[in-house]
């Protein structure tokens, strides 16, 4: 009969904080894993993956699948209900140990969080948790916990990764990643998510130097590395993060203003019945006060274009939401795809609002929609805005400062030149940094 050395009961959560003493177990039965958001087949591809790296990588023949046994219902490795339930399924099987968990869809792939768990003492000795967006994820997954779990049984101490930084390399277009040496150790496996919490990818692994370049970034998305040591092959848990990083997103190439003066060829009567609805006219009717006359009009893009071509400012568009701020005289102008974003300080497109409510205009909502929809904004870059999107990633997006903007009722009407409204700025700071272009431009 062989003698067992009990494993200690301490709850690992991910990432593994120490492993235990050497521990080989008479028997390790492998649990169907409960699926999550994958098909149902996936459990049992998993099971057969992870019988054949046990008994590769735990070296022992005595690891086998439970028969007959069902998933655990919802199973999560951190529930000491269903820990309770995984050792009795075990021990009915005449397992020492069991090894389950869940296959879940994660992000963009799939995530397979697993447990070791003792049936003797019905709580789990080890967890572990690894992700893969791949098409052969859930083969890198069984590889990866099943590593993880043997490194465990033998008793490895697997040490924590310390001071590890991620910064940006803008000129080259990847993000440097270092971390402190630990002695003895030959090589690392590099982790990323564009999420503080995970899941974690494995993108690479590093040989020698402590440092790994990563050249698959997407600009203007921000990440988290980790970095944990390979041994015998298994990159381990990332036991620690770099604080978040990113690289500046690509700025937006700008409109070409004589491209976008072609593309006027909306006739009337495409738009006659437009036109003949009753709110429509008193529209029409509200903005001739605010047109520009179109000799002034020719005159301001002749100067925008010299200011365009120099590239001292870029012409932007297709706004598809906004935030007015009424306290700053402000409109924040952006894009679902959070390409860029432009704030306009424009005191008259807000006396052009309140006119609005004042004369009672009928859908002001419609009309403010139409004028900074079809608006093209002249800008200077400002720096970067912080967002989250709807996946819960966070986007720094270029953003910008209008020095003003024209727009029109229709858009690229064919008699925009009589029906173009042109907002400039009211923010000095900026008049002032318009007025040093000029300068710089006759010099």
């Amino acid at each position: 009969m062989n003698m067992i050395r009990k494993l200690p009961a301490v709850l690992f959560t991910i990432p593994v904080l120490f492993t235990a003493a050497p521990v080989f177990a008479d028997t390790t039965i492998i649990l169907p894993f409960y699926v999550s958001g994958v098909e149902a087949q996936q459990s049992a591809k998993l099971g057969k993956l992870l019988l054949e790296a046990g008994k590769e990588k735990i070296g022992i023949n005595n690891i086998r699948a439970a028969g007959n046994v069902s998933a655990i219902e919802n199973f999560d490795p951190e529930n000491s209900g269903h820990l309770r339930a995984a050792a009795s399924a075990g021990r009915s099987a005449d397992g020492e140990y069991v090894i389950t968990g869940v296959i879940e869809k994660a992000y963009m792939g799939i995530q397979v969080k697993a447990a070791l768990i003792s049936t003797s003492r019905r709580e789990a000795l080890y967890r572990t948790a690894y992700y893969s967006s791949s098409e052969d994820a859930l083969e890198k997954c069984a590889s990866a916990v099943m590593g993880r779990m043997a490194l465990h049984m033998k008793g490895t101490e697997v040490r924590s990764i310390q001071n590890i930084s991620a910064l940006p390399d803008e000129s080259k277009g990847k993000i440097r990643i270092a971390w402190e040496a630990l002695n003895g150790t030959a090589s690392y496996t590099i982790y990323r998510s564009p999420f503080s919490d995970g899941p974690f990818e494995e993108i690479g692994r590093a040989k020698g130097k402590p440092a790994y370049e990563d050249a698959s970034v997407q600009r203007g998305l921000g990440y988290w590395y980790g970095v944990a040591p390979v041994i015998e092959g298994t990159g381990c848990d990332p036991k620690g993060t770099s604080g978040e990083t990113h690289l500046r997103a690509s700025m937006p190439k700008g409109l070409n203003v004589e491209a976008v003066k072609r593309a006027h060829k909306v006739s009337d009567a495409s738009l006659r019945r437009e036109k003949a609805q009753p709110a429509v006219k008193r529209h029409l009717a509200f903005l001739e006060e605010y047109y520009m006359h179109p000799v002034k009009l020719t005159l301001v893009f002749l100067v925008a274009k010299s200011y365009l071509r120099k590239g001292t400012l870029i012409a932007l568009s297709g706004f598809t939401k906004y935030t007015l701020d009424s306290e700053k005289r402000e409109i924040l102008m952006e894009r679902d795809d959070n390409a860029f974003c432009v704030t306009l300080n424009a005191n008259k497109f807000f006396r052009l609002i309140e006119a609005a409510k004042k004369k009672n205009l009928p859908q002001q909502e419609k009309l403010i929609d139409r004028l900074v929809y079809n608006g093209v904004a002249y800008v200077m870059y400002a720096g970067e805005k912080k967002v989250t999107d709807s996946m819960n990633h966070t986007i720094y997006m270029p953003c910008f400062d209008a020095f003003g903007m024209s727009t029109e009722y229709f858009k690229n009407y064919h008699g925009w030149k009589s029906s173009t409204a042109m907002f400039g700025t009211s923010n000095r700071e900026l008049k002032k940094k318009m007025q040093e272009a000029q300068k710089q431009n006759r010099n």
